[in-house]
């Protein structure tokens, strides 16, 4: 009596068992890394929580700081400059952020308490022409958004590793001196608001000596190398697109444009009214929003 062949099962039966091998392992790589980034998370609420409970004033003094930088692109011929202010009253830190490169303008003022429990952010520029304003507030644990791009204001809780506007330096500098790998979340203007809810962007800080560090920010596909003074104030900053942001005298940066017209007002963060100079309504003007660098 002969013996039956034993029939192989179709490929197409196959198939199903496959792709669920694929997808378990999938989402076990996804949690494997997941896993792997919840101590830089924890690390970037810590700093934020060291921030808060030791207060800003433990590492800003209420002198008034103005820091001017020549923008430098990569071929090494220096194309703009940028203007960094902070001060301290009554209790609150104000500063501003001003960066003018060829077609392009950005105006930033932002404003905090010592505690960082409190503050509000306005940035101004322009998207293919049309000037857009986005205003972000800080109030009680909460981040609320209003932007001329989007038709209504949205909020959301802040997460606890939230940046703050005007602290990016600050906390950056901080995950220098920690050494080890921190994860935080931000804001960027021209994306503060996806799908009718506020978009916090992950940035991963990766120490590389007591004053310097390399971030890279999720979605965006250049890296920045900040470098820091011994003072805890950015005195350069590189991206891998070659473009370098380097603290220089007020003089350099006469010399180097010497018919410049600074818009930046040393005080609270007002959005009454359009705080941009006339060379903002050049048609040719376009928004950036790049890495924070104040």
């Amino acid at each position: 009596m002969s013996t039956p062949e034993e029939k192989t099962p179709p490929r197409q039966h196959l198939l199903p068992v496959i792709l669920v091998g694929v997808l378990g392992l999938s989402i076990l790589i996804a949690l494997l890394i997941a896993g792997a980034d919840e101590p830089a998370k924890s690390r970037g609420t810590e700093i934020l929580d060291q921030i808060r409970t030791r207060r800003l004033s433990s590492w800003w003094s209420d002198e008034p700081v103005e820091a001017w930088y020549l923008i430098r692109n990569v071929n090494g011929n220096t194309e703009g400059w940028q203007l960094v202010t902070r001060q301290f009253e009554d209790g609150v830190f104000f500063g501003s952020i001003e960066v003018h490169r060829p077609k392009t303008i950005v105006y930033e003022q932002w404003e905090i308490n010592d505690g960082a429990t409190e503050g509000k952010y306005i940035g101004q520029g322009r998207i293919d022409g049309q000037p857009v304003k986005t205003v972000t507030t800080l109030s009680d644990g909460r981040v609320y958004v209003n932007s001329t791009a989007w038709p209504q204001k949205v909020s959301s809780a802040a997460p606890p590793n939230y940046v703050p506007e005007g602290l990016t330096s600050l906390v950056i500098y901080l995950a220098a001196v920690g050494a080890e790998p921190v994860i935080c979340r931000s804001i960027i203007d021209s994306a503060a608001i996806i799908g009718s809810r506020v978009h916090f962007f992950t940035s991963r800080i990766e120490p590389e000596g007591p004053q310097s560090a390399r971030v890279t920010m999720a979605g965006i596909d250049s890296v920045n190398l900040y470098q820091f003074d011994a003072r805890g104030e950015l005195k350069r900053r590189d991206s891998t697109d070659g473009t370098s942001f380097i603290r220089v005298s007020p003089e350099e940066v006469l010399r180097a444009f010497p018919n410049i017209r600074p818009i930046t007002p040393l005080g609270p963060a007002s959005d009454d009214g359009d705080e941009t100079s006339d060379e903002d309504e050049s048609e040719d003007a376009a928004y950036e929003s790049p890495p924070r660098s104040e």
